[in-house]
């Protein structure tokens, strides 16, 4: 009657683990993780319990089995067999002849049940039977008043207390390897970063680099800017040089290499005698052009043709125009940019 006065606190603590779960899970939960390293003699034999541990070489295995207790009994149904795993979730027995020790992972092999096989079990003392009005305590029958039923409520407490901590290591086996790879990325992520700052300090580097560069063009440019100005200013300075020469040399084509007016000076050239009309021009359309001349070796050009009588040179462009033919005077005209010399 004292323990189920205790059955709702009991039920208030594992309420969370045994809602929703099957029978097998519960007695799963019965044995581990309290019994965990423990013996259990099942079948007359001594069996060694390991909580959430597996045996990777196991070579057979049945379903539907609900128990620890029946998993045991199949493997004593071969003397070769030396453990067995209970898998309580999905009730499942594996049975092996390894003697490999157990791998324990409380992440990968939850409710699973690792019985390795041990000596039979010695026989069992008859049970003590206590007289009326006595109870079994610790192996001894005790008078009921002298029970104390403070004790039995703590020891109930100590029991509820004991399986909550066993869930709360649980739980804390598998935060741990969740921190284990939380630190792992943690560690990946730092890299990561650090590679990315090397590649923005780099990159910073490349553009101060190419900042310099840019402020090098930049004052070239000024300078070619400069120059260019300067160069400008030269050629226009020996463009107007250029145009005055070209007035010099029409004056002197005009002045000094045919001097005197119309009805000049008589030339002679290799036996011929020219008058030369400065500042004038013959009007006939009878005219061979020659061209990159001056006035004198136009002059020799038509003293040396037998068939030229006459010829226009134009000072301006260099121009000589010799003629087959004489035009009187009353054809020769005035003109500012070109020069008659007549054969007489």
């Amino acid at each position: 009657m004292r323990f189920q006065a205790w059955v709702p606190a009991l039920v208030a603590l594992g309420a969370d683990v045994t809602n929703g779960q099957s029978s097998a899970q519960q007695e799963f939960d019965s044995i581990c993780p309290s019994q965990d390293g423990t013996v259990a003699v099942i079948g007359g034999f001594q069996w060694h319990y390991h909580c959430n541990a597996n045996n990777p070489d196991y070579y057979d295995s049945v379903r539907s089995v609900g128990s620890a207790d029946e998993c045991a009994n199949l493997c004593l149904e071969s003397d070769a067999c030396t453990a067995a795993i209970w898998k309580a979730r999905a009730e499942r027995c594996y049975v092996t002849e390894s003697t490999a020790q157990p791998e324990i992972d409380v992440a990968s092999n939850r409710y699973s049940l690792y019985m390795v096989r041990g000596e039979p079990a010695p026989e069992e003392p008859e049970p003590t039977e206590c007289q009326p009005g006595e109870s079994l305590v610790d192996g001894a029958c005790v008078p009921d008043a002298c029970v104390d039923p403070e004790r039995e409520i703590c020891e109930q407490k100590v029991d509820a207390l004991e399986f909550e901590v066993d869930l709360c290591e649980q739980e804390k086996d598998v935060l741990t390897t969740q921190a284990k790879n939380c630190n792992i990325e943690k560690a990946s992520c730092e890299a990561q970063k650090a590679a990315s700052d090397a590649q923005v300090t780099a990159s910073s580097a490349q553009v101060a680099a190419l900042e310099l560069d840019k402020a090098t063009c930049d004052s070239q440019r000024a300078q070619l800017e400069t120059d260019k100005a300067a160069l400008t200013a030269t050629v226009q300075s020996l463009q107007n040089e250029l145009q005055s020469c070209k007035t010099s040399l029409d004056q002197a084509n005009s002045y000094v290499t045919c001097p005197g007016a119309a009805k000049g000076q008589i030339r002679s050239i290799s036996g011929k005698n020219f008058r030369l009309y400065c500042g004038h021009v013959t009007s006939t359309n009878n005219w061979k052009r020659n061209v990159g001349h001056t006035f004198e070796s136009c002059l020799q050009l038509c003293a040396k043709d037998r068939n030229c009588l006459q010829f226009d040179f134009w000072h301006t462009t260099g121009h000589c125009f010799t003629m087959p033919e004489r035009s009187g005077e009353a054809r020769i005209r005035a003109s500012r940019t070109a020069h008659a010399v007549v054969l007489v």
